[in-house]
């Protein structure tokens, strides 16, 4: 499962957290995450946050900056466009 993201501007990464009737980028996120059995805590050691932080992004109450976005992509082996 590949998730494409822009980016261009920073007005596309929000775009991504406005109801659109696709799944949101935390919640792929999360999809993906679970799907290779991967754990908070091995996600948030790749972006170097503290578990807590981590899960913060994936229920999607803080954003992921797009160094995150970036290393979450090398993690999660996804394309990032």
């Amino acid at each position: 499962m590949f998730f494409y993201y822009y980016l261009c501007d920073f007005n596309i990464i929000l775009h991504f957290y406005k109801k659109t009737g696709h799944e949101k980028l935390y919640e792929k996120v999360k999809t993906i995450r679970e799907e290779k059995k991967l754990s908070q805590d091995f996600m948030a050691h790749e972006l170097s946050l503290s578990q807590s932080q981590y899960s913060r992004r994936e229920r999607g109450d803080t954003i992921f900056n797009t160094d995150e976005t970036l290393r979450l992509s090398k993690s999660l082996d996804v394309k990032v466009l």
